[in-house]
């Protein structure tokens, strides 16, 4: 059988033994751990989590397939069957193991099997401990994407780049299995498809040169383009949302919009995180940036000290400049060309989001960038390492190198704090909204005041999914055709929530909310919430456009009478 292994004529898998591998992939999983999942004991739901998960924890095995076989029926829903899937089954396992702490214990999982894969394909690709340590580490703190934690991300978005890796697995193994990794390619494009188009770069990890490399470069991207246009236009025919409301021209000039902007944000995080990490520095930041650069050195000078090799004169190119360069450094210029273009084509597909996003779930525009800037900060760490002529500037470069991944590791302890404060405020927020609205029921409309609410820049608490929590706490009456909903409204609300006389017109212009009821609300039948100080008041009348509105009086208590919700018994301490 043919195998795509490296033929540098110098270096073999059998230089570098397994176990060194072995624990560069045990070191990288206390990294992770310590990265994104240290404080995960006191985190959350967020977000899509509250949409997806209280279901896939309070449902049974049989129903969790039901839900499933129901994405697979149709496409129309986002076009991602496996997305949706991957979250209510590995929400409902992760539950079912160790309740809220096991679904991030998976979820943790689920990263290091990514990083696992990622490890292995470094080792395949280029068994060079320096280039695998140098990557590896990259990796696992790349930091422009923030929602590694994120129990939505870790389980419907995560498992995306699961497909690709083990994509580019079987492609490198061989030409008669090679079939089987556009299999698992086509499952990007059912699961979360932006690293679907990484793919484009697969021949410049295998051993082939010259024209027989141009063919199979040619011949991948004709396959991966079939691939897509094949899966997008059965979309389009389902009625795809996502994929009918753009035009495929307008597709493809977002897409080079963004891959002008995506890869400059991506690579330029391993910059701006130690900044924002100098900005608000504390106690612990300091403590964790010590361990983080102890740490990074010692692998670093460990690996660079593991294989010494020739200088290749990088600097003066001449006829003949690239034969005379050693076939490690052709190797890890190839590798540099194939992090380069997995790096661009991270952006393609990334059509609703903003590329420039640095914090928050938006984010995840740069989830696929992770695996192209690892390989690029692999082969540049290998390359300027090596070229170095003087111990004393090779351990200088190692800690100036070792300083920028600790302060990207200890960025993580500010995305973990986030998290665990915004957990904290969404039960402070209803412990405190509860016992005010406890009359709320068959139409009711409770509209929250945002000027005294806090917010975290890592993940949202307390916004646009607050409309469906009542029912994700209570279990409402069948008969109850609206059930209340808490609504918390946008700056400038006062000057279009009266359309019509005696009534509240809501929608997204005047309220932080998507995907639910909106409508007129009767104003009798209102509850206004102010926040100011962080306090939590209702008003019965409020002033609104030079007049005086009566909102709903304090009537009998609904609310406690109600059956409560698995949610319920997270959010809210008992007395």
């Amino acid at each position: 059988m043919q195998t795509d292994s490296v033929n540098s004529g110098s270096i073999t898998s059998k230089d570098q033994p397994a176990l060194l591998w072995a624990l560069l992939v045990l070191f990288l999983a206390v990294i992770a751990w310590c990265a994104r999942y240290w404080m995960s004991g006191s985190f959350g739901l967020y977000e899509d989590d509250l949409t997806f998960l209280p279901m896939a924890m309070e449902a049974d095995f049989n129903t969790i397939l039901s839900t499933i076989s129901g994405y697979f029926s149709t496409l129309a829903e986002q076009g991602r069957p496996l997305m949706w899937s991957w979250v209510v089954f590995l929400g409902h396992l992760g539950w079912r193991l160790g309740g809220l702490q096991g679904m991030y214990v998976l979820a943790y999982l689920m990263w290091l099997l990514n990083i696992t894969l990622f490890v292995t394909l470094l080792r395949r690709i280029y068994p060079n401990l320096l280039f695998g340590v140098a990557a590896g580490m990259a990796y696992v703190v790349f930091a422009a994407d923030t929602t590694q934690s994120f129990l939505f991300n870790a389980y419907g978005l995560q498992t995306a780049i699961t497909l690709l890796l083990i994509a580019l697995h079987l492609y490198i193994s061989g030409s008669k299995i090679r079939w089987l990794s556009y299999i698992f390619l086509t499952l990007v494009l059912f699961n979360y498809e932006t690293p679907f188009l990484l793919f484009l770069a697969a021949p410049l990890l295998t051993k082939q040169r010259g024209k027989v490399l141009l063919k199979y470069l040619v011949l991948n991207a004709l396959i991966v383009g079939a691939i897509f246009l094949g899966v997008y236009f059965l979309r389009l025919t389902v009625g795809e949302s996502r994929v009918a409301s753009l035009g495929f021209t307008e597709m493809i000039q977002i897409g080079f919009r963004h891959m002008a902007i995506g890869p400059f944000v991506a690579l330029g995080s391993y910059g701006l995180r130690p900044l924002q990490v100098a900005r608000h520095l504390s106690l612990e930041v300091i403590i964790w940036m010590f361990l983080g650069v102890l740490a990074f050195f010692g692998m670093l000078y460990w690996a660079f000290r593991q294989h010494n090799r020739p200088r290749s004169n990088l600097l003066t190119i001449k006829q003949g400049w690239w034969s005379s360069l050693t076939g490690e450094t052709q190797r890890e210029l190839r590798l540099l060309a194939a992090g380069l273009l997995m790096l661009i084509m991270a952006y393609p597909l990334t059509v609703i989001l903003r590329p420039q996003s640095i914090s928050g779930r938006a984010t995840r525009v740069h989830l696929a960038a992770v695996v192209g800037a690892a390989l690029i900060i692999g082969c540049l760490v290998t390359l300027l390492l090596h070229g170095l002529r003087k111990k004393g500037w090779q351990i200088g470069f190692i800690v100036l190198v070792s300083l920028g991944l600790a302060t990207n590791f200890a960025y993580g302890w500010r995305i973990q704090g986030d998290y665990s404060q915004a957990w904290t405020l969404q039960k402070d927020f209803w412990a405190d909204l509860l016992p005010l609205i406890q009359d709320a029921g068959e139409n009711t409309a409770i509209l929250v005041d945002p000027s005294g609410l806090a917010d975290v820049p890592s993940i949202n608490a307390n916004t646009w999914n607050l409309p469906r929590m009542l029912r994700l706490l209570f279990v409402i009456p069948e008969d109850w055709e609206s059930p209340p909903q808490v609504f918390r409204l946008v700056d400038g609300w006062e000057e279009n929530i009266i359309r019509v006389e005696r009534y509240f017109t809501l929608d997204g212009t005047n309220t932080f909310a998507n995907m639910v009821r909106f409508g007129d609300f009767l104003q009798r039948e209102t509850i206004f919430i102010t926040t100011d100080g962080g306090e939590l008041n209702r008003l019965l009348s409020i002033p609104i456009q030079g007049q005086t509105i009566t909102l709903k009086p304090v009537g009998k208590p609904v609310l406690p009478a109600l059956d409560t919700r698995l949610l319920y018994d997270l959010m809210i301490p008992l007395n």
